[in-house]
């Protein structure tokens, strides 16, 4: 759908999804996502539709949230999805994560949780990207050991390599 839309630009293809998902479920159901692109120069523009805040781990160690942008896809008929945008510095790493993984239950009931997300991002931040994708899956899976999960975890990890 999106790669056969050149020319159209990423705000408004998500308010056409809007209306594909609200013209079908009248509202009853939405979808938070988040859409990005990122250009050679490290220019990542992107649409963050009520989705988890993805975390932006820079080089130098910080790490900032890509904040949602709008609201989730689905719930009005019409809506407005604005675009922002930052710019990548080599190195620099996109964490983007469903509540899956924040959400995920130890066998005492207690969330993985954002502190926590954080804290391994951290612990794993000078690896490669893979490496990192890798570290969170392992502390998730080491956390919830023996608990059932109600929900579908979903964890990407780009890295910015001009």
């Amino acid at each position: 759908l999106f790669a056969s839309e050149s020319g159209v630009s990423m705000s408004e293809r998500l308010a056409r999804v809007n209306h594909f998902l609200h013209e079908r479920t009248g509202g009853e159901k939405y979808a938070t996502l988040f859409s990005c692109t990122v250009d050679a120069a490290g220019r990542l523009v992107y649409v963050n539709a009520g989705h988890c805040a993805p975390l932006w781990l820079r080089a130098s160690g910080e790490i900032a949230a890509l904040l949602p942008t709008a609201m989730p896809v689905g719930l009005m008929e019409t809506a407005e999805y604005p675009e922002d945008a930052i710019v990548l510095a080599p190195g620099d790493k996109i964490v983007i994560y469903s509540d899956g993984i924040t959400e995920a239950m130890n066998a005492q009931g207690a969330f993985f949780g954002l502190k926590r997300l954080k804290e391994t991002v951290r612990a794993w931040a000078v690896g490669s990207a893979s490496e990192l994708h890798r570290g969170l899956m392992d502390a998730v899976a080491a956390f919830t050991t023996g608990a059932i999960q109600n929900d579908d975890a979903t964890l990407v990890v780009l890295e910015y390599q001009p």
